[in-house]
C-alpha cells in the first residue's frame, strides 16, 4: 500500500532583513512518524535548515514567495524506497519601509512650503535654538503638503527668544498655511512685547517665584496672559482675515499652537508657555522633567483641539493653558507635535515619566554637538516608528 503524500509548511512568514526563526510544520500526518531527510532553500535567500529543531532560520536577503523543497520519508519503511518530496511555500515580506514612496509637493499650489525646513540660532548667554520640521510618510506618500509648521524669534533689542511650533489639521484643506501663518503671528507678536513694557514687568514679577510668592506669581501670570494670550489672539485673527479674503472658513486653516518663551535672570532661567493641542512642551533639569501643559483630547480617540475663538474668547481658558516656570539648571526646553511625541510616548502618562525623557534626550542631545545639527535633526525625523507616520518637528532649546 502506498504511503500517503503529506504537506509541509512553515509556521510563520519572514520579513526581510529581520532576523528570523520558524518551523517546518507536518500537515496530515503525525511528525513524529516522519524523517525529514533534506530540506533545500533557494540559493542566495539567507536561510539554512536545522536538523536539530526542524527548523528554517537566518536573515533573508530579499523579499517574495519562494518554495523550499522538502525530502522524507516514514519511519519503518525500508531505506531502499522512493523518497517521498514536498514543496513548502515560504513568504518574506518586504521591509516596510522601503514601501513608501517620497514625491515632491506640488510647488504651484497656493500655500506651498518647502517639504523640509530647518534652523540653528544663537539665542544669548551660550544658547542656542535647533529647530526642524519635516513632511511625514504619510503625505510624502502621495505628494501632499507639509502641514507642520514653526518659528523661532531672538532679537537684539530683547533678551526674550521665542518659539512656535504648530500642528495643521490633516482634514483642514489650508492646514500648511494654517500651521504657516499662527506660527509666525504668534512669535512676532510675543517677540514684540516681550521687548517692551511688558516683557520688563513680567521679569519684575518673576524675582518673587523663588519664595513661592503668591502674589509675584499671580503677576507673572497676568503679565504672560497678556503677552501669550494676546498673541493666540493675534493669530486666530489673522486666520480669520486670511479665511475672509479667500472665501473659505476658518476651519480650513485649523492648527494646533505651543508657543514658548524663554529668558535668563541672573544665573536663572524664565519660562513662560501658552499649549492649545497636542504635542509636547518639556523643560528638563538634571533633576527632572516638567510638562508645560497637557495634550487636548477631541470630542472621539484620536482627536484634538485646534486654536480657534472658542479658546482665546474665554480668560480662563487661555490662563489654564498658561504656565510659568523659573528653573535653575536647565538641560533644555522642548517644542515638538504629535508626530514626534506620539512615537516616543506611549501615553499621556509616559510625558510625564522622567526615565521617558531620560531616553529622549539621550536620543537627541548627540544631535546638538554634531558639525551640522540641522541636517543630523532632519535625518533623525526620519526615524521608523510603525503606525507613526505623520508630520514632526521639533524645536530645541539648550
Amino acid at each position: 500500500m502506498a504511503s500517503p503524500k503529506l504537506a509541509f509548511a512553515i509556521s510563520a512568514n519572514a520579513r526581510v532583513d529581520e532576523p528570523f526563526s520558524a518551523r517546518l510544520i507536518v500537515r496530515g500526518g503525525d511528525p513524529d512518524a516522519t524523517e525529514i531527510i533534506e530540506c533545500t532553500i533557494p540559493d542566495g535567500l539567507g536561510l539554512t535548515y536545522r536538523a536539530a529543531d526542524r527548523s528554517v532560520h537566518g536573515t533573508p536577503t530579499r523579499s517574495g514567495d519562494f518554495s523550499l523543497t522538502v525530502r522524507y520519508r516514514f519511519h519503518g519503511t525500508s531505506e531502499d524506497r522512493p523518497q517521498m518530496t514536498a514543496n513548502v511555500p515560504l513568504t518574506v515580506n518586504p521591509d516596510p519601509r522601503t514601501l513608501w514612496q517620497d514625491r515632491p509637493s506640488d510647488r504651484n499650489a497656493p500655500g506651498w512650503k518647502p517639504d523640509a525646513d530647518g534652523c540653528l540660532i544663537p539665542a544669548g548667554a551660550g544658547r542656542r535654538i535647533l529647530a526642524a520640521s519635516k513632511r511625514g510618510r504619510s503625505h510624502a506618500h502621495f505628494g501632499g503638503f507639509r502641514d507642520d509648521d514653526f518659528c523661532v524669534r531672538v532679537r537684539d533689542d530683547s533678551p526674550w527668544s521665542l518659539i512656535a511650533v504648530t500642528d495643521g489639521a490633516g482634514s483642514a484643506e489650508q492646514a500648511r498655511t494654517g500651521s504657516r501663518i499662527v506660527a509666525n503671528v504668534a512669535a512676532d507678536f510675543a517677540a514684540e512685547r516681550l521687548a517692551g513694557e511688558l516683557g520688563d514687568a513680567l521679569t519684575l514679577a518673576a524675582k518673587g517665584i523663588p519664595e513661592a510668592d503668591p502674589v509675584a506669581t499671580r503677576q507673572m501670570r497676568t503679565k504672560a496672559y497678556e503677552v501669550l494670550g494676546g498673541a493666540a489672539l493675534a493669530a486666530v485673527k489673522a486666520i480669520e482675515e486670511t479665511a475672509d479674503r479667500q472665501g473659505l472658513s476658518p476651519r480650513d486653516y485649523a492648527t494646533t499652537l505651543l508657543l514658548a518663551a524663554h529668558r535668563m535672570l541672573g544665573d536663572e532661567h524664565i519660562v513662560i508657555t501658552f499649549w492649545a493641542g497636542d504635542g509636547a512642551m518639556v523643560v528638563l533639569e538634571e533633576a527632572g522633567a516638567t510638562l508645560l501643559g497637557e495634550p487636548d483630547g477631541g470630542a472621539f480617540a484620536g482627536q484634538t483641539r485646534f486654536l480657534d475663538r472658542s479658546i482665546v474668547g474665554d480668560a480662563n481658558e487661555i490662563m489654564t493653558r498658561i504656565h510659568v516656570l523659573r528653573v535653575s539648571d536647565l538641560l533644555g526646553l522642548l517644542v515638538m507635535t504629535d508626530g514626534v511625541s506620539d512615537a516616543h510616548f506611549a501615553s499621556d502618562q509616559a510625558l510625564a515619566e522622567k526615565a521617558a525623557w531620560d531616553a529622549f534626550w539621550g536620543q537627541v542631545q548627540p544631535i546638538l554637538e554634531a558639525e551640522d545639527p540641522v541636517a543630523d535633526l532632519l535625518r533623525w525625523l526620519d526615524f521608523w516608528s510603525p503606525g507613526n507616520h505623520d508630520d514632526r518637528t521639533i524645536a530645541i532649546f539648550w
